[in-house]
């Protein structure tokens, strides 16, 4: 019942209203990658429209007591299983993809933190560069995350230790803003000059949730750490936002110019929040819009 999943089952409403709908998750909430505040609307407007939504139970279709849980006395018609990402990287060398990753499966492209191919090692870190570091990857087929390289055993456990790139959302956003860096690195290997380094983009902290056509919820400054982030749009004007950051009127500007997203978003978010975060920055305090500080 993450975005994925909430969208999905809002859009069916919307579009087929007869539908009975249940939304399930193990989790104790809907949206548990975002901010509650994001949650708490978005489950008032599912309840509102007739979706039922059982949490902390599991998906058992072969148990009897599962389906007396939700109140159905018979088996579904359809079932929409929104669990996560598959990798689809059979065409990479068995040595160059992980071992796990989102999703928990496997199959991920391991790179460096200048984006380069590489050797996966244990624990899916980056080992020796692949085909001489000239291949890179980013967006779906990449592991999302470049894990540290193990210095001391005693450590290794911490959030702040296992990952040199801690875990990105799989979104447009994230991935256009790599894929730029990667095409500066390729174009600065054949010239000779240094690589860049990537780092968590900040485009990946904005996320925008539909609800139906016409509503939604928009957060920014969202991260890889459990309920972090802030709504700052809900209701009509969310679902203008996500349209706007979806399908732009200038797509092949937005795919190639991350920055022109940004744009579009700071336009829509309330004038007293833009002015705060104007005022930070002008005061040179960090970033929260953007770091999630």
């Amino acid at each position: 019942a993450d975005f994925h999943g909430v969208q999905w089952v809002c859009e069916l409403k919307h579009h087929f209203s007869g539908l009975r709908i249940f939304l399930i998750d193990a989790l104790p909430r809907c949206l548990g990658t975002l901010p509650k505040a994001a949650a708490i609307y978005a489950e008032r407007y599912m309840r509102a429209r007739g979706i039922v939504t059982k949490y902390g139970i599991e998906y058992d279709p072969h148990n009897d007591k599962f389906w007396e849980s939700l109140g159905q006395p018979g088996k579904v018609d359809a079932t929409y299983i929104m669990a996560g990402f598959t990798s689809r990287n059979k065409f990479m060398p068995v040595g160059t993809v992980s071992a796990r990753g989102p999703g928990g499966s496997g199959g991920w492209i391991v790179t460096n933190m200048r984006l380069q191919v590489c050797v996966a090692a244990s624990g899916d870190r980056p080992g020796h560069v692949w085909a001489g570091g000239r291949i890179f990857a980013v967006g779906d087929c990449q592991y999302g995350a470049v894990k540290a390289s193990r210095k001391n055993n005693t450590t290794w456990d911490s959030p702040t230790t296992t990952f040199a790139i801690h875990p990105v959302p799989k979104t447009a956003l994230a991935a256009v803003s790599w894929a730029r860096l990667a095409s500066r690195n390729a174009a600065a290997m054949r010239s000779g000059r240094h690589l860049e380094q990537a780092s968590w983009p900040p485009e990946a902290g904005i996320v925008a949730v539909g609800l139906g056509q016409n509503d939604g919820v928009v957060c920014w400054k969202v991260t890889w750490v459990r309920d972090s982030g802030e709504p700052v749009l809900f209701g009509e004007a969310a679902a203008e936002m996500k349209r706007q950051l979806t399908w732009p009127d200038d797509a092949e500007g937005s795919l190639t110019q991350p920055g022109q997203w940004l744009a579009t978003f700071k336009e829509g978010i309330p004038a007293g929040r833009l002015f705060t975060e104007t005022v930070r920055s002008a005061l040179h305090l960090s970033s929260r819009a953007w770091k999630g500080g």
